[in-house]
């Protein structure tokens, strides 16, 4: 049995991918915090134009007594 010998070059492109793979799940990361602030944000627009909605039950609270 021959141990298979690999040229250095491939270690090199491994570590090369192995950096752009870090890069992108930076990236994404980011992108995805981006993402989460602009939902709030919407959610928080949505809530302040909604028409608020009439309570259910008496119209006259305990004070009016």
């Amino acid at each position: 049995m021959q141990a298979r010998v690999v040229p250095a070059s491939s270690f090199f492109i491994y570590a090369r991918l192995c950096t752009k793979y870090a890069q992108l799940r930076v990236k994404y990361a980011q992108l995805s915090s981006i993402y989460a602030q602009l939902k709030a944000k919407y959610a928080q627009l949505h809530k302040s134009t909604e028409k608020p909605q009439k309570k259910a039950g008496p119209q006259n609270g305990p004070a009016a007594n």
